[in-house]
C-alpha cells in the first residue's frame, strides 16, 4: 500500500474510523485497497479505494462493512479553501487520475456535502440517507423511543443478560445464521469477520455484545465500532425468536446509551429500506444525507443500462 498515506495515517489524532489504514487491511484485505493520490501546487490530496472484480468487471466500491469513504487532505491546504469554485476546481483536477475503471460506487462521508467536483469529472451525485442519534438526545433517550420500544427493552432487560465477548466465530456464527433465515443469499467472509473483530479489540475501538438467556444460550449479538466522534453500527443478528423479547432492542439500547455517555454521536450505517429504517427511527435517530458518486465506462455503462431497464420493468 501507499508508505505516504500509512505514514500520515500514523500521525493523526483523530482520523475517522473508516479512512484508518488498519482499518482497510482488516475489511479488505492489505493486498485489495490503494491509495489514490495526487499534488498539485500546495494541495496534496488522497482517496483511498477497495478494488473488486465481479463477473468479469473491475470496480471501485465500498469495502465490506464499512459506510463511508474520505478524501484526504494530507497537508492540510484544502480546507483552508473558503472559495467553492476554487475547492471544486482543486477536487474536480485531482479527480482526472482517477484510474479507468468501469463501475465506481462510492459513499462519501456525510461532512462531504459540496459534490461539484465530482460532477464536473464526470460522477453522478446520488443523496443518500443514514440513521443517526445525536449526542444532545442523551438526557431525553429512552423517553425518545417509541413506545413498543420501551415495551421491548423492559421485557429483554428481564430475559436477558447483555455480556462482552471476543468469540470471532459466535460473531461468523450469528451473522450467517440470520443471512440463512433472512433468505438473503448472501454469505460473509469468514476470514473478513475474524480480522475486522481482532483489529477492533486489539486498538480498544469497538464491541462484541452478545444477549444470553438463563440457560447461557445466545440470543442475538451486535458489533459496534468507534472513532472520537461516531459509534457506528457495523452488524448484528438473532436468533428466531418468536413470543419472545427482541435481544436485539437491549444490545443496540446499551450501545447507544454507551455512545452518548461517550459524547459521540450514534451512526446506524442506513438504512434507506423502509423497514429497517422504521426499526431506526424506533430509536429517536434521524435521517443525516450523504453523497454517493458514482461513474460507468465501456462494459460497467451496459451493466448499468440493463439493470436500469429491470428496475422500470419491476416498477
Amino acid at each position: 500500500m501507499d508508505a505516504k498515506y500509512r505514514k500520515w495515517c500514523a500521525g493523526q489524532q483523530n482520523l475517522p474510523l473508516f479512512a484508518q489504514d488498519w482499518w482497510l487491511d482488516a475489511v479488505c484485505g492489505w493486498e485489495n485497497w490503494h491509495v489514490i493520490t495526487a499534488s498539485s501546487g500546495d494541495f496534496d490530496l488522497a482517496l483511498p479505494v477497495y478494488a473488486v472484480k465481479i463477473k468479469g468487471i473491475r470496480r471501485l466500491v465500498q469495502p465490506p462493512w464499512t459506510q463511508y469513504h474520505y478524501l484526504c487532505d494530507l497537508n492540510g491546504q484544502l480546507s483552508n479553501i473558503k472559495d467553492a469554485y476554487q475547492r471544486n476546481t482543486i477536487i474536480k483536477d485531482f479527480l482526472a487520475s482517477f484510474p479507468s475503471t468501469p463501475i465506481v460506487e462510492i459513499n462519501l462521508n456525510p461532512q462531504f456535502q459540496d459534490g461539484l467536483g465530482f460532477q464536473w469529472a464526470g460522477f453522478h451525485l446520488q443523496t443518500r440517507y443514514s440513521m443517526m442519534i445525536e449526542v444532545h438526545q442523551k438526557e431525553m433517550l429512552f423517553d425518545g423511543y417509541s413506545k413498543n420500544l420501551r415495551r421491548n427493552i423492559k421485557a429483554a432487560q428481564r430475559l436477558y443478560t447483555v455480556e462482552p465477548s471476543s468469540d470471532s466465530s459466535l460473531l461468523y456464527q450469528i451473522i450467517q445464521e440470520t443471512l440463512v433465515r433472512k433468505k438473503a443469499g448472501v454469505q460473509p467472509e469468514q476470514e473478513v469477520i475474524y480480522r475486522m473483530l481482532e483489529a477492533l479489540l486489539k486498538r480498544k475501538q469497538g464491541r462484541f455484545f452478545v444477549a444470553r438467556e438463563a440457560d447461557r444460550s445466545v440470543a442475538g449479538g451486535v458489533l459496534v465500532a468507534w472513532d472520537h466522534a461516531y459509534t457506528y453500527y457495523i452488524i448484528g443478528g438473532q436468533q428466531s425468536q418468536k413470543g419472545k423479547p427482541s435481544p436485539h432492542s437491549i444490545l443496540m439500547h446499551t450501545f447507544i446509551s454507551e455512545s452518548l455517555e461517550a459524547g459521540r454521536t450514534f451512526d446506524f450505517c442506513g438504512s434507506m429500506i423502509p423497514g429497517v429504517a422504521r426499526f431506526f427511527s424506533s430509536f429517536g435517530a434521524k435521517p443525516r444525507s450523504f453523497l454517493q458518486v458514482s461513474k460507468y465506462s465501456g462494459p460497467g455503462r451496459l451493466k448499468k443500462m440493463k439493470q436500469s431497464i429491470r428496475q422500470e420493468r419491476r416498477d
